[in-house]
């Protein structure tokens, strides 16, 4: 992969590590956004060692190795003892997304603000852009996402009036997440393909890949495969030839899972292991964790419920050794649909109820509607009519609070509607 800009003044032996954090950091919110998170890391190991520094040195090392839940108490104690107020406020926003990667959404949340807030009050135009981004990141990963389409709103005027486009390409690609969750696939694949445009004019090369792949991503979700098919094999091509590791085993993966969704399970198991293998090699312990789960769902979408357990058990130890709450809950929630279309309803509820304490604990409204429904529908509505319709009514409050419409909230609506009607009969 080409060097990012700014590492001249790096020293060489970290220089590697620094370049993935630049480069990471560069495709979330463009170049010359992620210009003072290069300008904070290099005050960092070039100030004077004191016990501070020290730790966000070491916080550094592990955030460039994805050991988020052990960089964030170093950050935590090592940023007071940066020079200036402007570093430390681009260090908040590493911490950020520390804490967003860990799940740990509330304080992620309360961090982001708090460096939005410094940005905007001194005039730090770049960290303030960067600070919208992570906000709306945020907002979207909490599933708050009518407020994470205002924010996103907010962040492409900044980046228009200050000319980035990569920056405009950036949120246009989390806008497209948001509506896709809202069930508005249309508006998801317009801004998706704004992005590409904009990644096209300026030959931004990593920025193609991840694009035509969330493309590709998006068209499979609406079973137009080959559309998916040709999106995600462009975005592969581009991640080999500029050498982007995990942008290949993202690639890989989804190839393999829209192989799966075709029932082209020998195909499917070739490009899965073939992205596992990359994700072991750069220690990418959650991504590996998100595409065994990926792969499960598609897997009991099929019927093969035997391979779609090992692969969620695998997929929840990894997300519970690496600290995140959120990705816990996704998968405890889709290891109870699996329990429950096999019938097995005692361990489907174990795994339903985890699933709620730890959505609700995290104040995540969209998972804990999501756990509802499949709780009542899956298990109580066989047997306990009356608390299965409180729970898919929560659901639908729950659904409708997150600003979600379109198809989960229908099918949920028609499951209220059948048990009103059992009710009734009964």
């Amino acid at each position: 992969m080409a060097q990012p800009p700014g590492l001249d003044n790096i020293p060489p032996d970290w220089q590697q590590s620094v370049a993935r954090i630049i480069a990471d950091t560069i495709i979330r919110v463009g170049e010359r956004a992620a210009a003072p998170i290069t300008s904070a890391i290099t005050n960092v190991l070039t100030a004077r060692r004191t016990r501070r520094i020290n730790r966000l040195r070491a916080a550094l090392d592990l955030y460039s190795k994805q050991a988020y839940r052990e960089a964030i108490p170093l950050f935590r104690s090592g940023i007071p003892g940066a020079r200036g107020l402007p570093i430390r406020t681009a260090l908040k926003l590493i911490l950020a997304e520390c804490l967003l990667d860990t799940g740990q959404l509330t304080q992620a949340l309360r961090t982001t603000r708090q460096a939005l807030n410094t940005a905007t009050r001194e005039g730090y135009q770049a960290q303030r852009l960067t600070a919208l981004i992570t906000l709306a990141l945020v907002r979207a990963e909490r599933h708050e996402l009518l407020q994470a389409e205002t924010v996103c709103a907010e962040a492409l005027r900044v980046a228009r009036r200050e000319g980035h486009r990569d920056s405009r390409a950036a949120i246009l690609n989390i806008l497209a997440e948001v509506h896709s969750l809202r069930e508005q696939p249309a508006k998801a694949e317009r801004c998706l393909k704004d992005a590409l445009a904009i990644a096209d004019e300026i030959g931004d090369r990593r920025g193609q890949s991840v694009y035509l792949g969330n493309l590709g991503k998006l068209y499979s979700d609406q079973s137009k495969f080959d559309q998916a098919e040709r999106h995600i094999g462009a975005a592969l091509a581009i991640s080999e030839e500029i050498g982007d590791r995990l942008g290949q085993a993202d690639d890989l993966a989804n190839l393999g899972i829209l192989c799966i969704h075709r029932g082209q399970t020998e195909s499917a198991e070739k490009y899965l292991a073939q992205a596992l293998d990359i994700y072991d090699e750069m220690g990418s312990h959650s991504c590996r964790a998100q595409a065994l789960m990926n792969m499960a769902v598609a897997y009991a979408l099929r019927g093969q419920a035997g391979k779609a357990k090992d692969l969620l058990d695998t997929a929840l130890e990894i997300h519970r050794q690496v600290g995140n709450p959120l990705r816990q809950a996704m998968t405890l929630m889709n290891l109870g649909n699996v329990y429950s279309d096999e019938g097995n309803t005692t361990k489907a509820k174990r795994c339903y109820r985890e699933a709620l304490a730890i959505s609700r604990r995290i104040g995540n409204r969209l998972l804990e509607a999501a756990t509802l429904a499949n709780y009542a529908r899956g298990v109580e509505g066989r047997r306990e009519v009356g608390r299965a319709r409180k729970r898919i009514a929560d659901a639908i409050h729950s659904y409708e609070d997150a600003g979600v419409r379109g198809e989960p909230l229908a099918i949920v609506r028609e499951a209220l509607q059948r048990l009103e009607a059992q009710s009734t009969d009964g």
